[in-house]
């Protein structure tokens, strides 16, 4: 789970882009214990959670918007339609001009980051342990500081109104965490920049960063591929932590019955 930016304090965290996009959340084996996770976090957590089970225990209650993007692997598209039908949810499909608005905050948040590691980690470039791919990814974003990034941030308000603005139709944003199942790892060139960069350019993770809201990976089946599991984004609204695990238990809950 990744948390409402601001949420959870970023004490003791190595810092990235902390003042724009690092957030702390938990990772866990399944929805009860990202909540218990949640709760050592946030401390009462675990009551807000129970209480959202109590307001939506079914799914049909429930609106999502499904987003689209091109080049999405169908297969993984489908096994993320195959999960939202399965669960009982009420779907609809996601504006075009909202996934150009996506889309542009994907490349925003990424030339944010960039910059962010550039701003905040500058002291790895001079440390003799620390790898040229680290440094040269790190030096990136200076190139981007001077170029991309005013640009990019300036776009950040106009994207949190546009993805609050579909809030107020669904209560949850539905695409997959990647367009891809994860890449076999080369021989020779996983760590090189480029491996790295197009590893990156297939996660849809960017732009819910960009917007400071809360969201979720949470696994579901994909038939006859080389990994079983695929994984879906659920994406809330500001500090809905609760309602989205909710909605995570019910699509746990009905792809287990699969």
């Amino acid at each position: 789970m990744k948390t409402t930016y601001g949420l959870i304090p970023l004490d003791g965290v190595y810092p990235i882009a902390p003042t724009q996009l690092d957030t702390v959340g938990p990772m866990a084996r399944n929805v009860a214990d990202t909540v218990q996770g949640m709760d050592l976090l946030q401390p009462g957590f675990a009551a807000q959670y129970r209480q959202a089970v109590a307001n939506k225990p079914l799914a049909r209650g429930i609106r999502i918007g499904r987003l689209y993007i091109d080049g999405t692997d169908p297969k993984v598209d489908r096994a993320v339609d195959d999960a939202l039908t399965k669960t009982g949810f009420k779907v609809e499909r996601l504006s075009s001009k909202f996934t150009e608005n996506w889309m542009q905050a994907q490349a925003d948040a990424a030339t944010v980051a960039a910059v962010g590691a550039w701003l905040h980690d500058q002291q790895v470039l001079i440390e003799p342990q620390v790898s040229f791919r680290t440094k040269t990814i790190v030096a990136l974003g200076g190139v981007e500081y001077t170029s991309t990034y005013g640009p990019g941030l300036g776009r950040k308000s106009a994207w949190k109104a546009a993805i609050d603005k579909e809030f107020e139709k669904v209560d949850f944003i539905a695409l997959p965490t990647m367009q891809k199942l994860p890449p076999h790892v080369p021989l020779f060139s996983s760590g090189t920049v480029a491996f790295e960069a197009s590893t990156l350019a297939s996660q849809n993770t960017q732009a819910v960063n960009f917007a400071g809201v809360p969201a979720l990976a949470i696994p579901v089946p994909i038939p006859r591929a080389s990994i079983p599991v695929t994984s879906l984004q659920l994406i809330g609204p500001s500090r809905s932590e609760a309602p989205l695990l909710n909605a995570a238990r019910l699509i746990e809950d009905a792809v287990k019955s699969r």
